[in-house]
């Protein structure tokens, strides 16, 4: 009776292997597993069986010694937040990307590496997406201005580089921007301070590579103080 619950917090403790009847709750909503030892008995993976959780929303492996994602993941599609931080993970399957209720994802802290995908701009409900501390290369994509309900983009210490793409100006709901710590280069685009960006607080670039005239527009952004 007590694994027909809809949630369960299970954190911050030393499980090293997950019972498989775990992953046929089919009405489970809210599972934790953030600070255990899960990997090891699980090969370092999320079990395939993590797609049998269809009705799950709120979804957190952070933590642990995880170092792989498996696809199935895609099959929960009633998932809004999903926390995979502080983790070994190396890559990301292309079906987390057709999460499309996901409102939360938290990747920071692992050990992903080349090109964030242009397919980030599918999970249009994203309000928060935190990537730093990872490996990430290359462009930041700008299909990332697709995500118009985005409120945080957390993504440093990574080796993004080139320059801070256009389309950001198209987070209308944009609070905080955090982009320190990469080698994007080149000037600011004066578009990105547009009036779209009336709810930007916070602004971090430092530690680029980027050059030429700050854009005045910046000193007219109504909410930011830092």
């Amino acid at each position: 009776q007590h694994w027909s619950s809809c949630a369960h917090s299970l954190y911050i403790n030393q499980f090293t292997k997950l019972p498989t009847t775990l992953f046929q709750l089919s009405r489970l909503r809210v599972l934790y597993l953030q600070n255990n030892f899960l990997s090891a008995r699980l090969v370092g993976a999320v079990p395939a069986s993590i797609g049998n959780l269809d009705a799950v929303t709120d979804l957190s492996f952070s933590a642990n010694n995880l170092s792989y994602l498996t696809d199935t993941i895609g099959q929960c599609t009633a998932l809004e937040q999903l926390s995979l931080y502080i983790n070994q993970f190396t890559k990301l399957p292309t079906t987390l990307f057709q999460l499309s209720r996901l409102r939360v994802l938290y990747l920071q802290n692992n050990f992903l590496s080349g090109r964030l995908s242009e397919s980030i701009g599918n999970l249009t409900s994203l309000t928060s997406l935190s990537i730093g501390s990872n490996n990430f290369s290359g462009p930041l994509p700008a299909s990332l201005g697709d995500l118009t309900s985005l409120q945080i983009l957390s993504a440093p210490h990574n080796n993004f580089n080139g320059t801070v793409p256009e389309t950001l100006s198209q987070l209308r709901h944009l609070r905080s921007l955090n982009l320190n710590f990469n080698h994007f280069s080149g000037e600011l685009p004066s578009r990105l301070f547009t009036s779209n960006w009336t709810s930007l607080m916070a602004l971090s670039v430092h530690a680029n590579e980027l050059s030429g005239t700050i854009p005045s527009s910046l000193f007219s952004l109504p909410n930011l103080n830092q």
